[in-house]
């Protein structure tokens, strides 16, 4: 690589990272902002499915640079894409799919961090979160939730570039800590006792440890974080205001909210209604105020709450 004064030069086959699966290779070719250039190599008979993003605005950028895919149009018919064409979304919402005729090498352009997704170190963390979800049953999908939410208030927020990544990724993997507690705590029939509660506060510094020793390190902070509290009353550290992270803040009020509406052994889940009263009387107290409020204004879009 020749770097001068951001001005960057790359030789032929070369790349900031690189992945290799079954049937693809996908290699990160450039990023910046938030933003990745990556070069797509697939086998031929292979699927490609392309989807809505977590936020409407993102575009992804397809060209065909040698081979040809097929656009599996839903009425049935189809539409042959080459080499020089391509395609491209941008608010888009649904799904369509396309086949490879032959080995076909696609430039890929996303405004949303994509890579990670799909590189190892993702897969091994997918692994461990099912892993707890299978020690803990009340955690299942859990982190999906609060990712889908919290990308929805990123959106209102307007948080984009990096911190729309770590918030991505945080969202996703902040109980991951949980993997290294004991079995029978995450799945105990009775409310914790105090020495099983220790144990299950130091999940957010396991979770740091974890993510620490990856590419994802810029999230750790974040994940030991989550269960902070604006008045100190959290853990793992007893942090205040401004010293717990926005994205720690935005994570804290989905987590609390999906704790609170999902069965336990020891606790019956409760209503939509109670919750966001809880939140509602914690919010500038426990919860950031500002977040409560756009979380509820997201669960009045999908008709879940209604504040009237």
């Amino acid at each position: 690589m020749i770097i001068m004064s951001g001005f960057y030069i790359e030789k032929r086959g070369s790349s900031l990272e690189k992945v290799s699966q079954n049937s693809a290779t996908l290699d990160l070719l450039a990023r910046g902002d938030g933003a990745e250039v990556l070069l797509q190599e697939i086998e031929a008979d292979k699927i490609i499915q392309i989807s809505s993003p977590n936020r409407p605005s993102v575009m992804e950028f397809f060209y065909i640079l040698e081979g040809s895919i097929t656009w599996l149009k839903q009425d049935g018919t189809s539409s042959e894409i080459s080499a020089g064409d391509y395609f491209y979304i941008n608010y888009f919402k649904g799904k369509e799919h396309l086949k490879t005729n032959e080995i076909t090498k696609i430039l890929y352009v996303s405004t949303e961090p994509i890579f990670h997704h799909i590189s190892y170190v993702i897969k091994d963390f997918m692994n461990m979160i099912n892993q707890v979800e299978e020690k803990d049953y009340y955690t299942h999908s859990h982190g999906k939730r609060v990712q889908d939410y919290a990308s929805r208030i990123a959106s209102k927020m307007g948080i984009a570039g990096e911190s729309f990544e770590r918030l991505m990724y945080a969202s996703l993997f902040h109980d991951i800590g949980k993997i290294k507690m004991d079995d029978s705590i995450l799945n105990g029939k009775n409310y914790p006792t105090e020495r099983e509660w220790e144990e299950i506060q130091k999940h957010p510094i396991f979770g740091r440890e974890i993510i620490e020793k990856s590419l994802l390190r810029n999230i750790g902070e974040i994940v030991e974080q989550h269960h902070e509290r604006l008045d100190g009353s959290g853990y793992p550290y007893g942090l205040k205001g401004d010293k717990i992270s926005l994205e720690a803040r935005i994570i804290a009020v989905i987590d609390a909210f999906d704790a609170m509406t999902t069965d336990r052994s020891y606790a019956k889940a409760k209503s939509i209604t109670e919750a966001v009263g809880e939140l509602k009387s914690d919010a500038g107290v426990k919860f950031d105020e500002d977040v409560v409020d756009l979380f509820i204004e997201v669960l009045e879009e999908e008709g879940l709450y209604n504040d009237n």
